[in-house]
């Protein structure tokens, strides 16, 4: 029957290396054998014919011994094919060869071909596969009655569901690797942990079209992590918000729009509309009278905020001085922050002259 080890898993970092990978781990040792101990088996199972087992302790000694007095000599020993012992100098010295007190000689004992270990040779049992993570599906959340496994929708909140995927005391990552390519994003930040439930929000460096193998890492916090079964899954592209696009300021009598909006945005069911009257007066206001906040922003994207009275922004004659001491005159180019209901946009207006 063959002896059984017990292994768990740790992560390490090799030589040279940066990254860190999963490595077993023997754990629950024995206790070393003597070398006494060793002579006396060997006599018990008639490898060494003759000695009495009362011998074996003498025998241990002498052959301990007589390696020394070779390593002494400055010889070598080879034990068949089993082992073998070299001796070896350590240190630096300078480009003279000069030797110090900082080098030394050591004796290393190498294995052989006939001490090639195999897995064949032992039984193994890992440790903590009573609680490893294990992932049965992932899913988007928000989407519906019917979200489908391991499709992942853009900008979508993710679940990660299965089994000891976080224990009190521990923590979690979770790794979507690329497949194909060599990206990861690991995210461990999360809006709910359970044994039965991961859930984020949304990676947003994950890219639309391409599918990812995904991994949970759960570390103890005596350092051991345990890394679950990959999952495969798929990003299709979110669905193009509904509601109102965002409108243009315009003045009255005037049909063209006097904003660029830099690019296409959306409010969920808010548009925003404005009108200019030259220096007399600036309204700006969101067509569903909601909330609304407008900012100036300057060059650096910074800004400061310009007041606001009833879903409006105004600024007649008597409060002109207001816009101008934040430099807007008329035929000048103005760029504004507008958030609405929580969503935010840039546009970009020109004051009209009067």
């Amino acid at each position: 029957m063959s002896a059984r080890l017990n292994y768990t898993v740790r992560m390490a970092t090799a030589p040279g290396e940066t990254v860190a990978k999963a490595v077993p781990v023997l754990v629950d040792r024995k206790a070393p054998v003597s070398l006494t101990r060793v002579v006396e088996n060997a006599i018990d199972r008639g490898l060494i014919v003759g000695p009495k087992p009362s011998a074996a302790e003498e025998i241990a000694r002498g052959i301990a011994e007589q390696i020394y007095k070779e390593f002494q000599d400055g010889n070598g020993i080879a034990f068949g094919k089993y082992f073998y012992g070299r001796l070896y100098l350590e240190g630096t010295v300078d480009p003279n060869g000069n030797l110090t007190k900082a080098n030394k000689v050591n004796a290393r004992l190498m294995k052989g071909e006939d001490f090639n270990l195999g897995l064949d040779d032992f039984s193994f049992s890992f440790e903590g596969a009573d609680n490893q993570p294990k992932i049965d599906w992932l899913l988007p959340t928000g989407q519906g009655d019917a979200p489908i496994r391991n499709e992942l929708v853009s900008g979508s909140a993710v679940s990660v569901l299965g089994r000891f995927l976080h224990l009190d005391g521990d923590t979690d990552r979770v790794v979507f690797k690329e497949i194909g390519g060599e990206a990861s994003v690991t995210v461990d930040t999360f809006t709910a942990a359970g044994p039965d439930c991961l859930s984020f929000a949304w990676p947003s460096a994950l890219v639309a079209g391409k599918s990812y193998e995904v991994t949970v890492y759960r570390t103890a916090e005596d350092e051991t992590e345990r890394a679950s079964n990959a999952k495969r899954v798929t990003v299709k592209a979110g669905a193009a918000p509904t509601g109102p696009e965002l409108t243009g300021v315009h003045a009255p009598g005037i049909e063209s729009p006097m904003i660029r909006v830099e690019s296409s945005v959306w409010f969920d069911g808010t548009g925003l509309d404005g009108w200019t009257a030259g220096r007399d007066s600036i309204w700006c206001k969101n067509n569903r009278a909601e909330e609304a906040e407008f900012v100036r922003l300057d060059g650096d994207g910074t800004g400061a905020a310009v007041e606001f009275d009833g879903g409006m922004l105004k600024a007649d004659e008597g409060a002109w001085s207001v816009l101008t001491d934040l430099g807007i005159v008329e035929g000048s180019e103005v760029r504004f922050k507008v958030t609405i209901n929580g969503q935010s946009a840039e546009i970009v207006a020109t004051v009209a002259e009067a």
